[in-house]
């Protein structure tokens, strides 16, 4: 081999060795380069402060929180105080630290809905997922009551206006769940249903169409979503409920 060969084949064991290490220090499993391990919550806040968490929720020692980096989800775990690991996009956890702020005990304390509830959120395409669960313009899930027309499920915005106390900055979107819905043997009928009131707040600009439009809409928005097997399920059921409107 000639010294040439040689010098080649070093340069390229070397820029082959730093595009592999690059993602341990900022990519898909690093975090930012002034991130480390061991890092305290205080020591975090000046990277990341207090303004800039979408989320969090703490459970004895252990805290997690998350951050909107560019465009990427960011979740960071601390033990007893201090940073153990970190996660890019891990739409579980997230969606568990918005459900324990913005949804209902009655939803948190019942692992089927729970669950439910977890895997709508983290099956929904990014850009819809960080929309519904930014807490500017939140999405609080709350018990509903259990008799009359559209008695299984319903959803309404309320928008801040500027005179309002500034609890959330631009408002927020109410979706109401009977409990009960959950306990249908129906498989996928509930996340069906989830999905579609969830629609309707990222359709909630959408103007000059008909109630029964902005069903049709927000039907088709959960179809693309992926939940089409679980669309089937609910259309199907739907009326052995005595559900009178979607």
């Amino acid at each position: 081999m000639s010294e040439r060969q040689t010098n080649y084949r070093i340069l390229f064991s070397a820029l082959f060795i730093a595009a592999v290490s690059i993602p341990a220090v900022y990519g898909e499993r690093g975090a930012p380069p002034s991130i480390t391990a061991g890092m305290s919550r205080a020591e975090l806040s000046t990277v990341y402060p207090k303004e800039t968490v979408r989320c969090g929720r703490q459970q004895g020692a252990v805290e997690t929180f998350t951050v909107l980096d560019g465009n990427r989800l960011l979740t960071f775990y601390l033990n007893e105080g201090r940073l153990d690991r970190w996660a890019w996009d891990d739409r579980k956890e997230v969606a568990r630290e918005y459900l324990a702020e913005f949804a209902s005990r009655a939803f948190t304390s019942d692992p089927k809905i729970h669950a439910a509830l977890i895997d709508v959120l983290a099956r929904l395409p990014k850009k819809d997922f960080i929309k519904l669960t930014d807490r500017d313009f939140p999405v609080v899930f709350t018990e509903y009551y259990t008799t009359g027309s559209a008695r299984w499920a319903n959803s309404a915005g309320i928008e801040t206006l500027e005179q309002d106390a500034p609890t959330f900055r631009k408002g927020l979107w109410i979706v109401k769940l009977n409990v009960e819905l959950a306990a249908s043997p129906k498989k996928g009928m509930f996340e069906a249903i989830v999905a579609h009131e969830l629609a309707h707040r990222i359709l909630k600009d959408v103007t000059g169409k008909t109630i029964k439009d902005l069903e049709r809409a927000a039907n088709r928005l959960v179809i693309r979503w992926g939940f089409g097997k679980e669309f089937k399920s609910a259309r199907l059921n739907w009326r052995k409920l005595g559900n009178q409107s979607a």
